[in-house]
């Protein structure tokens, strides 16, 4: 009788019931983010937290509600007029009302994101 590893490893695929674990552990995981608004129907509430994930590209903005919005860094770039994709340096929220968050590149270069830009932006 041959075990599930050398079976494995002879024909490049994993068995099926390990397959299906692991997909069930991912959709566990994976985060699900609200939609964008329709421009101007957005109503305000204070940034709870912002986080960028570095291999997707993407700027994470969770608020006070729970709703979480993904918005792509290409998208803050262009908006704030910055050509160059320079690295992230680091990202912190606007500390008196919490309404937008401002990013710092490795090369100086700054950029800010407003609390509307991330709930209405598709």
């Amino acid at each position: 009788m041959r075990l599930a590893a050398y079976a494995y490893l002879e024909s490049g695929q994993p068995p099926a019931a390990v397959v299906a674990i692991v997909k069930e552990f991912q959709q566990s995981i994976m985060k699900t983010y609200a939609e964008p608004k329709p421009l101007g129907t957005a109503t305000f509430e204070p940034i709870r937290a912002v986080r960028y994930l570095d291999d997707e590209d993407i700027f994470e903005v969770e608020f006070e509600s729970g709703e979480t919005f993904a918005v792509p860094h290409e998208v803050i770039r262009r908006a704030n007029g910055i050509s160059n994709a320079g690295e992230v340096d680091s990202v912190w929220i606007e500390a008196e009302v919490r309404a937008g968050f401002l990013i710092r590149y490795k090369d100086g270069e700054l950029a800010d994101c407003a609390w509307d830009f991330v709930k209405e932006t598709p």
